[in-house]
């Protein structure tokens, strides 16, 4: 009799939660890439389910983007929108504040369609 739960789920065939965090700043620099194998992985970023960066095609070398905070909740999701030409999605991301400080960083093997969440909590 086995029990049906959702850790039996690889987590790249799910969406993941990045965690919270909080920051003062007006914005956040977000860098990106691929890294493992470059083979044409694809994200979207989209910050509270709007869409503000529709494609990034990660490569070997970081891409980066500043996303304005509003006050009070900014759930940043990425989305693998492919698994290039050898599956999952391979990327590797790092969100810096005003301060050039860390506030998160992950590399991550996704499936197309699903995301990686964080909430962002500007005070």
């Amino acid at each position: 009799n086995r029990k049906s739960d959702k850790s039996d789920t690889p987590a790249h065939q799910s969406d993941q939660d990045l965690g919270t965090f909080h920051s003062g700043a007006q914005q956040v620099k977000i860098v990106c890439r691929d890294y493992q194998f470059v083979d044409g992985d694809r994200v979207a970023v989209l910050v509270n389910d709007e869409v503000v960066v529709p494609s990034i095609w990660l490569t070997e070398t970081w891409s980066s983007f500043y996303l304005p905070l509003k006050k009070g909740f900014n759930r940043i999701s990425f989305k693998a929108l492919n698994q290039g030409s050898s599956g999952p999605n391979t990327a590797s991301f790092t969100v810096y504040d005003a301060n050039n400080n860390v506030l998160y960083t992950n590399e991550w093997k996704i499936n197309t369609g699903f995301k990686g969440t964080l909430l962002l909590i500007k005070l």
